[in-house]
């Protein structure tokens, strides 16, 4: 006992270098184990508030364009409108470089329905003509009575594929 004790004096530097070294060692592993928690919660977090954003904008999208559907189908809805000429896409236009953290299939149906967003307002003036379009900055288009139908087949057809993304949002929201 008494050679143990010897050692132990002798070596008593080493022993607390090593017990000290070790402590460090699990101090940084604890460390890295709490940070990589940390960061894993606040992805999540990030993809959640991006899906709740643009959910709520498909959900407006969808809202115009039943609206729209519904004003065509009222008595005298048939006659000459106006549509407006720009898209609800603010949201989508911040923060599409955030995007890429959503999960593949969720991604590609959120580009489909604001791709397909965006040219609703491009195939209904090819189909009224580029001259119908007015406004102090070209705000609205101005459909005649003959194209009313066609605008609403178009509104009716598109709708899917947003109502697609929503569902694709819901899905993974409900995964994570």
């Amino acid at each position: 006992m008494e050679n143990l004790l010897c050692y132990l004096k002798t070596y008593q530097t080493l022993v607390a270098g090593i017990v000290g070294f070790t402590a460090v060692v699990f101090t940084m592993l604890a460390n890295a184990y709490l940070q990589r928690a940390q960061h894993k919660r606040a992805i999540q977090h990030e993809k959640q508030a991006l899906r709740s954003a643009l959910k709520a904008e498909l959900n407006a999208n969808i809202q115009i364009y039943e609206h729209r559907i519904e004003q065509f189908n009222e008595p005298g809805g048939d006659k000459d409108a106006l549509m407006q000429n720009k898209v609800q896409d603010n949201v989508y236009n911040r923060l599409l470089e955030k995007i890429g953290i959503l999960e593949p299939g969720e991604i590609k149906a959120i580009i489909e329905a604001y791709q397909l967003i965006y040219e609703t307002p491009y195939r209904i003036r090819i189909l009224v003509g580029t001259d119908a379009i007015g406004g102090f900055e070209n705000e609205h288009i101005r459909l005649k009575s003959e194209h009313i139908g066609t605008v609403k087949k178009i509104h009716k057809a598109l709708m899917p594929k947003i109502l697609a993304a929503i569902e694709s949002i819901d899905q993974h929201s409900k995964n994570a």
